[in-house]
């Protein structure tokens, strides 16, 4: 059973609006629609989980209707918190693998979900990753530092896992940025998935805007 746990909890802060951005309509859709969308769509997801908090509850439950979606996990004030929300929620299903989204990156491929899934059943863990093709440079104290860029890559989700991995990297606790950092601290290997560049965070309000762009062709776009 291949489970993906779509996460909508965070606050959304830096987007400055007055709802979390995951729920911002955009083209007569919420944000977290449009993965949600791709993941009943997709046939090697047998599952969904939506982690988000308690007070969206009823606005979750009124846009979603599908045999697929498992239930509705309340969230934590972070994102790992979260993540061990669902798993704890999904001990009574014993899944073998999850496959865990960032509800904020919402045009999510079924191309993408299949393949971070196969590489994930080779190595025990896999991650959508984006080569990083501009300079890179690190600021302090208003001296610039530049970065090699070679072999360098962005980590973006779908990251998808051994059920039984995850919740290993997860039992003592810890906080952390996505679910490969403390998955490979046990030892595992993380293959690298190449993504595109559509699959983006909607973080900033410049970002709603291209979001709106794309969401006007979604679903011409394979």
């Amino acid at each position: 059973m291949n489970v993906a746990i779509l996460l909508a909890a965070g606050k959304g802060e830096r987007m400055s609006e007055n709802v979390p951005k995951q729920f911002l309509e955009i083209e007569g859709r919420m944000l977290f629609e449009y993965p949600l969308s791709t993941f009943l769509k997709s046939e090697a997801i047998d599952g969904v989980v939506i982690v988000t908090r308690r007070e969206w509850f009823e606005v979750v439950e009124k846009r979603v209707f599908h045999e697929k979606v498992l239930g509705i996990v309340e969230g934590g004030d972070t994102r790992s918190q979260s993540v061990r929300s669902a798993l704890e929620f999904l001990e009574k299903f014993s899944p073998s693998y999850v496959l865990v989204h960032d509800s904020a990156r919402p045009f999510l491929r079924k191309k993408h979900v299949s393949e971070v899934l196969r590489r994930a059943r080779e190595t025990g863990a896999a991650t959508l990753a984006l080569k990083n093709s501009d300079a890179l440079v690190r600021v302090e104290n208003d001296r610039i530092e530049y970065i090699p860029r070679k072999g360098v890559y962005r980590i973006l989700t779908p990251q998808a896992f051994s059920y039984e991995i995850l919740k290993k990297a997860h039992e003592n606790g810890g906080e952390w940025a996505d679910d490969t950092e403390p998955v490979q601290k046990l030892g595992v290997k993380i293959a690298l998935v190449e993504g595109d560049p559509l699959c983006f965070k909607v973080t900033f309000k410049e970002d709603l805007e291209l979001a709106r762009i794309i969401a006007r062709e979604w679903e011409r776009i394979p």
